[in-house]
């Protein structure tokens, strides 16, 4: 099957294509066209590589990351959390974050506390009666990065930020490639 998707890391600056397939994107960095590539086709993604080190990413985030999503249906779609999530976990992404100002300076905030639980890839088995999210600030403590990206993701939501969990990578077609 041929795809519309191009897919691109954040913050991407420019994308080269070598086809007229008619490129789309909207303001959350999806790519896609309006034909679906050719069994040949290439693309070319510059981006702003992402590291903490990399003046023109801090500025990117900083700059940008207020107003990132101005379509209000995107917003709502990225604040969703589950009707059924325990207050003690939005009251927990509250207290970490009431001294920051700033998006950036909470999600740093809200990082950090979540680098205090070790990584396993064995972690406690989270109980069917339990929400995974409060399982693992308040019970299992431990885990991998699913874990630790979906509370990061959940407690973003929490206090007003919108955030996605994206996961996955894509295979070369060679193998060692």
């Amino acid at each position: 099957n041929r795809t519309h998707k191009i897919y691109s890391p954040n913050y991407p600056v420019t994308v080269e294509k070598s086809d007229d397939v008619g490129l789309m994107t909207n303001n959350t960095g999806e790519f896609w066209t309006r034909r679906p590539l050719k069994e040949n086709s290439t693309y070319t993604i510059k981006y702003i590589p992402q590291s903490f080190s990399n003046p023109q990413f801090l500025a990117a985030i900083n700059s940008g990351f207020e107003n990132a999503i101005t379509d209000p249906s995107q917003t709502e779609r990225y604040l969703q959390l589950p009707d059924n999530l325990p207050q003690r976990v939005v009251e927990l992404a509250e207290d970490i974050t009431k001294d920051y100002d700033t998006s950036y300076e909470k999600l740093l905030a809200i990082m950090t506390y979540l680098r205090q639980f070790p990584y396993t890839l064995e972690p406690d088995i989270v109980p069917e009666d339990r929400d995974f999210v409060d399982y693992f600030l308040f019970d299992g403590k431990e885990g991998y990065c699913v874990y630790y990206a979906t509370a990061m993701v959940v407690m973003s939501r929490a206090i007003g930020i919108p955030a996605r969990y994206v996961e996955g990578f894509t295979m070369p077609q060679q193998r060692n490639e």
